[in-house]
């Protein structure tokens, strides 16, 4: 037998952590369950004593699916047979990094074609052990119904397992969880300004890294910034390009609401292009907000970062894979991660979620990652859906469905194209024109934005607060009986 050493693999490789725990991120992957190996993977397809497989390609695990990692096609030109001994033909894929282990996939289909494999099994036990875990940020924070600031905090905080440090700049996040003389956080928390929660932390960072070296700290601690757009694409973007480029041991994580949604939905190079706000209002001299956000993901890519990627709290294991890759990293890090607003984007409190979903879908808010300057896309939808279903559900969009607004929608939606193309170049990924060669990417006609009667009924009233349904009795709302300092939800 040869002594020769086995190669170690890459550096990289043997980091590549899955959520937080040691199942390796190699043994994930975009598997055709049809062509597959059996036992390899998350899924089998069960088959029959004659060896064919069961699914009828009918696509209820693709509905049911909470995150869309299951991509169903038929070939009704490979079918064939009929009643119980018609074969079906097609393909049946899934996206074993996105897979969140619910069981409805399983649940939805009749056929119990869907056979869950040891690894499977290992993936669930620990997913379920993460989502028992105790928040890292209390109940009882003055943030609103509907919020999605909370839940990123949370996602992020999980993939900590030691002290950590977190600097916060000053927004809805940081006024909300730290009303004097309480705190919503378990660990160590520090505000100064508006502008300088990154180079706040990049102090205190240098700090410890001189305990370590004088021994008299050998703890080791993470080192996390939250701020958003406003703090972080505008006032604060001196202070952390500072600290990125000096190299400071910390990740930055900025959840872009498109506003200064804490002082009343002001713009800020983070809105969108046309958005109303109070300072880009909707008349006839103005149509909203002019000019496209700015790429804040790609500033800190040509900081030359190790890690920098962009996220989504609808996709909970994406963002969870990537804080556990940013914190892992040693080095400065960065996560830019939309957060829904329902006050600033004029929505209800329970769609913040299903609108993240259709940003990404949409392609508005694509989800990727830059890792040693390598792109990769974590996410790709299906059919890439048109710009103006996400859109029309909000209310600071309202007018766009007006008469003479059509050429901002379309400005919009060219935007958002050439974006996408440019980012797809980057990921070495195929096109888009030939993504799908059997439908076209837009309908034949323009797409009509159909928005809600109240957002239409609202264009004309001044842009405050009350302008959502869930403060129209704000003034009325018993405060002591249900914020968190009635019931302890605070810590001291």
């Amino acid at each position: 037998m040869s002594s020769r050493p086995k190669t170690p693999p890459p550096a990289d490789e043997q980091q590549a952590m899955m959520y937080g725990h040691p199942i390796p991120e190699n043994r994930f992957a975009v598997r055709d369950l049809v062509h597959k190996l059996p036992g390899v993977g998350l899924f089998d397809l069960r088959r029959t004593e004659s060896g064919a497989h069961t699914c009828t390609f009918c696509g209820a695990c693709q509905k049911k699916c909470p995150v869309g990692c299951i991509d169903v096609r038929r070939d009704p030109s490979r079918s064939h047979g009929k009643g119980k001994e018609r074969h079906f033909a097609g393909t049946i894929t899934i996206d074993e990094r996105r897979c969140m282990t619910c069981n409805h996939c399983m649940e939805a289909c009749r056929f119990d074609a869907l056979v869950p494999t040891e690894l499977y099994h290992e993936h669930r036990r620990r997913v379920q052990a993460l989502a028992h875990e105790t928040p890292k940020l209390s109940a009882g924070h003055g943030l609103c119904s509907g919020c999605s600031a909370s839940i990123i905090v949370n996602q992020v905080l999980s993939q900590v397992d030691s002290h950590y440090v977190v600097s916060g700049a000053t927004g809805c996040l940081e006024v909300s969880t730290t009303r004097y003389p309480y705190t919503a956080w378990k660990g160590s928390y520090i505000h100064t300004n508006f502008e300088n929660a990154a180079a706040t932390l990049s102090g205190v960072e240098t700090a410890f890294r001189a305990l370590y070296k004088r021994g008299r700290l050998k703890d080791k601690v993470k080192f996390i910034a939250f701020g958003g757009d406003g703090g972080t694409y505008d006032i604060g973007l001196q202070a952390l390009s500072g600290a990125m480029e000096r190299g400071h041991q910390m990740l930055y994580v900025c959840y872009d609401n498109g506003a200064y949604m804490n002082t009343g939905f002001q713009r800020s190079s983070a809105t969108p292009h046309g958005a109303w706000t109070t300072t880009s209002p909707v008349g006839d001299e103005l149509p909203g907000k002019l000019g496209h956000s700015k790429n804040l993901t790609e500033i800190m890519v040509a900081h030359r970062l190790p890690y920098v990627a962009q996220s989504s709290p609808h996709d909970p294991q994406d963002l969870i894979h990537k804080a556990s890759k940013a914190l892992a990293v040693d080095g400065p890090t960065f996560l830019n991660v939309l957060s829904a607003c329902p006050r600033g984007w004029r929505t209800d409190n329970d769609e913040g979620i299903e609108l993240s979903r259709l940003a990404t879908d949409t392609c508005y808010w694509p989800l990727f990652e830059v890792n040693q300057g390598k792109y990769r896309l974590t996410y790709r939808p299906r059919h890439k859906r048109p710009l103006g279903e996400w859109l029309e559900r909000q209310g600071r969009f309202a007018h766009l469905a007006l008469p003479g607004n059509e050429r901002m929608l379309g400005q919009l939606q060219a935007w958002v194209d050439e974006e996408w193309d440019l980012l797809l170049r980057k990921c070495d990924e195929i096109p888009e024109s030939r993504w799908d060669e059997a439908s076209s990417r837009h309908k034949a006609e323009p797409f009509v934005m159909r928005p809600r009667r109240a957002h239409l009924e609202s264009l004309g009233e001044p842009l405050t607060a009350s302008m959502t349904y869930t403060a129209l009795e704000w003034d009325d709302f018993d405060w002591g009986r249900h914020s968190g300092f009635a019931d302890g939800g605070f810590e001291d």
